[in-house]
């Protein structure tokens, strides 16, 4: 399921949006849930599970747009981010906080739909990115789909695909910076696991659809937990 976060202080237009929402979704009968906040202060307190896709007004009071949109990057770097404003001038420093694009109010139905089919389209992408891989012998490149887990030791990289394992050498922290928008987390120190990937959790440890079995950290364990249920929420 989709989530998304509405940031607006005016009730009118966050109602405006809420409506957009349901029109949209429900061409393509795709499932999603909003969550409506009044002020940006409200929404970085209330993070917790990630959000798909970010509305966020500009112009509001205690914290505006682009300082929530900057505490937000900070946190999370994916969530699909749109601006919506009075003033247009504004939209410029949307660059600045990786957005997407910018609504002018009053919001009407095409700038809303244009902008959730981009967000769209931009989230389809990450679920079919592309993994390239320089190897001792030449040049691999599969799906990110295809890959289960990535495994470190010293200063080389096992990537664990479907059909058989590459060995480069890398850091995991550079490799889950670059899946970081795809369903790859880290369930220890180790290992960077895709969430398609995990069969079930039993205790502290992630059963693979492969048959093998990962260790989850204890101090992992919470925050891996809360992307795999996300994950299978969606």
């Amino acid at each position: 399921m989709l989530r998304v976060a509405i940031v607006e202080d005016e009730d009118a237009q966050a109602k405006r949006m809420e409506t957009g929402l349901r029109q949209f979704f429900g061409k393509t009968d795709t499932a999603y849930s909003a969550v409506r906040y009044a002020h940006g202060m409200d929404f970085i307190q209330a993070y917790k599970k990630p959000f798909d896709i970010v509305l966020m007004d500009i112009e509001m009071p205690v914290m505006n747009g682009l300082e929530t949109a900057r505490e937000l990057r900070r946190i999370d770097s994916s969530a699909v981010l749109i601006f919506t404003t009075r003033m247009g001038q504004y939209a410029i420093h949307g660059y600045e906080v990786n957005a997407i694009g910018y609504m002018l109010k009053p919001i009407t139905d095409y700038a809303l739909n244009i902008n959730l089919s981009r967000a769209m389209k931009q989230i389809a992408s990450r679920q079919t990115a592309t993994v390239v891989l320089q190897t001792k012998t030449g040049v691999a490149a599969f799906p990110a789909s295809e890959l289960i887990y990535v495994e470190v030791s010293g200063h080389r990289l096992m990537y664990h695909a479907k059909e058989q394992v590459y060995e480069v050498y890398g850091k995991l922290s550079d490799e889950e910076e670059r899946l970081r928008d795809t369903y790859f987390v880290r369930c220890s120190n180790p290992y960077l696991v895709n969430l398609a990937a995990v069969r079930a959790v039993n205790g502290n440890t992630a059963l693979l659809v492969s048959g093998e079995q990962l260790p989850i950290s204890r101090s992992m364990k919470k925050g891996f937990l809360e992307r795999y249920l996300d994950y299978l929420g969606r």
